[in-house]
């Protein structure tokens, strides 16, 4: 996760969500790499891939407010 965190940083999202799926294969449950993904996501234009990751994250972890607010404002820009 702080790899694929530090490739975001860095404006590098196809490095970060290589990192992001490897870290998913290995727990498919964390709502925290499924946000992120979903972010790195949204940055390369893929807005499928990114609202299915949005509403996965959410659907793990209802009461993160932070997925609430990434997926209001991915609606309301995509």
């Amino acid at each position: 996760v702080m790899r694929g965190n530090a490739y975001r940083a860095l404006r590098d999202d196809a490095r970060a969500l290589a990192d992001y799926n490897e870290a998913l294969r290995r727990n498919p449950q964390d709502a925290v790499l499924t946000w992120h993904r979903g972010n790195a996501f949204w940055q390369l234009g893929k807005h499928a891939e990114a609202q299915a990751d949005f509403e996965a994250a959410i659907a793990i972890a209802p009461q993160k407010p932070q997925f609430l607010l990434t997926a209001s404002s991915f609606y309301a820009t995509c």
